[in-house]
C-alpha cells in the first residue's frame, strides 16, 4: 500500500485528478476496518509530508491522516469521466478504447508518460500535436497520463 501512495506523490496528482469539472471523492479505510470519505473538487489538493496524508477540499484547511493508519484508498468521481479539456489540452476521447487523441494549443510537439494505478511507468515520449497515443494493447482500467507536469486520469474500456 505505501508504494502505491509513494507512486501517487511522484506523479504529482494533486488537484489536477481526473477531469477538471467533477469532483473526486477519496475513501480512505483505516487499519482499524473505519472508513472515512472526502470530496476533492478542482480547487482541492491531495498530497504526502512526513508519513501523512494530507486532504485539501478547497478550504484551506487539509484533513491529515498518518499513513501508517491508512489500508486503502479509493477514488470515484461524483460525475462521470468526461473529455479533459483545458484552455491548452483536450484529451479525448475518455474513456478511450484504442487510441487516445491529444491537442496541445501550447507545442507542437508535447511531452507525456502513461502510467498505470499501480504507478508503473507503461510508455513515455514526445508526440506531435493531434498525434495519437495507442492504448489498445491495455487492460481495461484506470491510467494516468502526465503531459508537461499535468497529471490527468483516462479509463480505458
Amino acid at each position: 500500500m505505501k508504494r502505491i501512495l509513494i507512486s501517487l506523490i511522484l506523479l504529482g496528482i494533486g488537484g489536477l485528478w481526473g477531469s477538471l469539472n467533477a469532483q473526486t471523492l477519496v475513501t480512505i479505510s483505516f487499519s482499524t476496518a473505519a472508513d472515512q470519505t472526502l470530496t476533492v473538487s478542482e480547487s482541492g489538493k491531495l498530497y504526502f509530508s512526513d508519513g501523512y496524508l494530507y486532504i485539501d477540499n478547497g478550504s484551506g484547511v487539509p484533513y491529515s491522516f498518518l499513513l501508517s493508519a491508512i489500508s486503502k484508498m479509493t477514488f470515484a468521481q461524483e460525475e462521470g469521466i468526461e473529455d479533459i479539456e483545458t484552455a491548452d489540452l483536450h484529451i479525448y476521447p475518455n474513456p478511450v478504447s484504442d487510441f487516445l487523441r491529444i491537442h496541445n494549443n501550447r507545442a507542437d510537439v508535447y511531452t507525456f508518460q502513461l502510467f498505470s494505478c499501480e504507478g508503473r511507468l507503461l510508455q513515455s515520449g514526445k508526440c506531435l500535436n493531434d498525434e495519437s497515443i495507442d492504448m489498445s494493447r491495455y487492460a481495461k482500467g484506470l491510467y494516468l497520463l502526465k503531459i508537461d507536469g499535468l497529471t490527468f486520469k483516462i479509463s480505458k474500456i
